[in-house]
């Protein structure tokens, strides 16, 4: 049995730490004393909790604490006088951790006020800051932004432990000797970062559409801070194709959140029980989506075409072919792997599993892509080599670290060797 209070705080973390280090990053303006408060609040839960008990909003707890432990150590700082003054006014002036308590929300969710957002886009431009380099614009943000170690990190971004962990090293170290500003950039430094902060605020909605491991499939504080920036940033541009592209695909995805699992079974998307989507969010998105392929013209980018692939797929006869077309514009654009994968599984609905495969071969094959390898896996029993795609399928679950995603692919290894039971 789960202790309880491993629980509540390992929920309070994955749904609460980047609004704490956002907060905490601009109210102190230093990102290595806000991400280490934040880490100090969390072991501190860990020792108290037990014996004082879960409080009835551990966000507001974990806050609270944090706050405190950036007092402690600034009160030994000669040179942090004046920021202390500052900093204990805005402390004695806010609520008390435990002072309001919602019945229906005992994780004392976040209320998402104009502040609340900007603070986690002040952190987007940070880490996208063109001073640091792009390899690590990226990690910094997943760290702070949604709390991964760099296991986790390396996972999602198909690469080594050690060589996230060498970013994020330099990064921090460049924000502090360049002192570069947690804030968000005057408007004409924009362009610069775009490209940057959409592609964190797409790997922060990848990484709670599905979970790079654990035992959930869906980290819905992640998508839901995901979709939250990106209405955000829509409405500080709301002429730019990319961001309403954006916007589009993150919406016309997360309205199928509720569908994409049966019990605790991953159901895929040609199955899925169409009712149970949000259709006021797809409405919206296709109004997006719509939106953005007309400011785009003939020129659309990754997130307006990812946007148009989207909005074919939730078409009640998806056109195969106009999908397969947009894939090989996007893959023109970003030839990675995962884009490569999901044109082979798009040409393989729309021209059967042999074409599928033939567009697989030459996708690279990134350490621990279990999805790359689950898909050869798939499309080789289509074509009737079950041995070949029972040693494919082996070692697609052997690289799986997502439960629910390894649980699917251990039904279709079974349904291969038991295909009667």
């Amino acid at each position: 049995m789960s202790d309880p209070v491993e629980v509540a705080v390992e929920q309070v973390y994955r749904a609460e730490w980047p609004t704490l280090v956002a907060t905490l990053a601009r109210w102190t303006g230093d990102l290595d004393r806000a991400e280490d408060a934040a880490a100090e609040a969390i072991a501190k839960a860990f020792e108290t909790w037990p014996h004082d008990g879960i409080p009835t909003r551990p966000g507001a707890w974990l806050q609270t604490t944090a706050r405190r432990r950036i007092l402690d150590r600034l009160r030994r700082d000669r040179v942090a006088v004046d920021k202390l003054a500052t900093l204990a006014h805005e402390l004695r002036d806010e609520p008390a951790a435990d002072s309001v308590s919602d019945p229906d929300d005992p994780f004392g969710a976040v209320c998402w006020s104009d502040t609340a957002a900007e603070d986690l886009l002040r952190l987007v431009f940070t880490c996208c800051h063109p001073a640091l380099a792009a390899s690590a614009q990226v990690p910094l943000a997943l760290r702070l932004l949604c709390g991964l170690t760099a296991t986790e990190t390396a996972r999602l971004l198909l690469t080594t432990e050690s060589t996230v962990a060498q970013r994020l090293v330099r990064a921090k170290r460049k924000i502090r000797d360049a002192g570069i500003a947690l804030d968000i950039p005057p408007r004409a430094a924009w362009p610069d970062r775009l490209d940057a902060v959409l592609t964190v605020i797409g790997l922060v909605f990848t990484e709670g559409h599905t979970a790079a491991e654990g035992p959930v499939l869906v980290r819905a504080a992640l998508c839901d801070e995901a979709l939250r920036l990106a209405a955000l940033l829509r409405r500080l541009l709301p002429d730019e194709p990319e961001v309403l592209g954006l916007s589009a695909l993150l919406l016309l995805t997360d309205a199928r959140r509720d569908a994409r699992t049966d019990g605790d079974g991953l159901v895929l998307l040609a199955d899925q029980d169409r009712d149970r989507w949000r259709w006021n969010d797809i409405g919206h998105g296709l109004g997006l989506a719509t939106e953005a392929l007309r400011r785009s013209g003939s020129r659309p980018g990754r997130w307006v075409l990812q946007a148009g692939i989207a909005a074919l797929q939730v078409q009640p006869v998806p056109d195969r072919d106009a999908i397969v077309t947009l894939y090989d514009r996007l893959a023109e654009q970003t030839p990675s792997s995962a884009v490569l994968a999901n044109r082979a599984a798009a040409i393989a609905l729309a021209r059967g599993p042999a074409a599928g495969i033939a567009a697989l071969d030459g996708v690279p094959a990134a350490p621990g892509d279990h999805r790359l390898l689950a898909l050869r896996a798939q499309l080789t029993a289509e074509l009737g080599r079950r041995l070949e795609a029972r040693q494919l399928m082996h070692h697609a679950i052997q690289a799986a670290r997502n439960d629910v995603e390894r649980r699917h692919l251990r039904r279709l290894l079974d349904n291969w060797t038991h295909p009667n039971t």
